[in-house]
């Protein structure tokens, strides 16, 4: 060594950009897009008999407002209301003029209660779709807490190394209510709307930080799955840690994937000052050792992915929170 002091480089960040992590499957999402939007479009064309601006390259908030757009053609032809088709189609075509979140990129938010909603058999939760009335209430004044919360929670998951994530999957974020106290904020993401997380108002910043990176990451598994073809077996059900109950290979998988990534999302937070007992490292630990005592189930279900970039995108995530050990700690 010469005398000279050994240099230990700096652990790597915990969240590397999407196209870093297989430069084959993001080839793959980005084709798989192409092909949805031509889809949507045409689809779109049908509906309205004119044609139909394209999303702009590379931006999320256009590949979500596409599919928000055709969600509320496919209900409004269902139903025979021209002027809904009508208003959908105007909203797309000014979509560059929507107002976006201060310093989030290609983000915007909007309130549930100025949305087209429906309830389709089968799903547990309410699908809302963008609306004008919903822009427009994106700018009063009692959304500004709103989007305090998420811009302050946007940043914490980008400097925890999230941003290609949310830059890639989060383009639309919707406000379905308020926090319940004692709870974390109820979220979900929909499959035939990419790019759209649902969510209720949650008390703090890091909390929607944590519910950005949970959902996109559903949202992005979504789209490398079907960009991959990849289709998991219905069986063996296993019991998920995280829904108390059984679930399917895919519904492991999509846990697995999503909390790995909250669990090094929460690790980045304890750079932060915080007391040795307080919730957030309470919560850590318990998710850590959630893996621990299921990896078994996890990898069995990682072995069923018929994609091996899918396996390498996963399988990542979760050596990650191996090397913070059950308690959370580094090793």
């Amino acid at each position: 060594m010469n005398g000279s002091a050994q240099v230990i480089p700096p652990p790597p960040p915990p969240f590397t950009a999407c196209s870093d992590w297989s430069p084959g499957l993001s080839e793959q999402v980005a084709a798989h897009r192409e092909q949805r939007a031509d889809r949507t479009l045409r689809a779109l064309e049908a509906l309205s008999g004119a044609p139909v601006g394209r999303p702009r390259p590379g931006s999320v908030l256009d590949y979500a407002l596409l599919h928000h757009a055709l969600e509320r053609c496919s209900a409004a032809a269902r139903s025979g209301d021209s002027a809904e088709a009508h208003s959908a189609l105007a909203l797309w075509a000014g979509r560059e003029d929507l107002p976006r979140l201060p310093g989030a990129g290609e983000t915007m938010a909007v309130e549930a209660t100025h949305m087209v909603s429906h309830h389709p058999p089968g799903f547990d939760d309410p699908v809302y779709c963008v609306t004008d009335q919903a822009v427009v209430g994106a700018g009063r004044a009692h959304q500004q807490a709103f989007h305090d919360i998420l811009i302050t929670g946007r940043a914490l998951a980008v400097t925890a190394g999230f941003g290609p994530l949310l830059t890639d999957a989060c383009g639309v974020v919707v406000r379905t209510g308020t926090q319940a106290p004692g709870l974390l904020p109820h979220s979900y993401a929909l499959s035939f709307l990419p790019g759209t997380v649902f969510m209720e108002q949650p008390e703090a910043a890091e909390t929607a930080g944590e519910v950005l990176v949970h959902e996109s990451s559903h949202s992005w598994l979504n789209e490398c799955l079907a960009a991959e073809g990849a289709v998991l077996p219905a069986q063996p059900w296993l019991h998920s840690p995280w829904r108390g109950e059984p679930r399917p290979p895919h519904g492991i998988l999509h846990a697995a994937f999503a909390f790995s990534n909250v669990v090094l999302y929460l690790a980045s937070l304890q750079e932060r000052p915080a007391g040795a007992d307080c919730p957030r490292q309470k919560r850590l630990t318990a998710e850590c050792r959630v893996f621990t005592a299921h990896r078994r189930d996890i990898d069995r279900v990682l072995a069923l992915v018929p994609s091996p970039a899918v396996r390498e995108l996963v399988g990542e995530r979760l050596s990650l929170v191996d090397a913070l050990g059950p308690d959370a700690r580094p090793r």
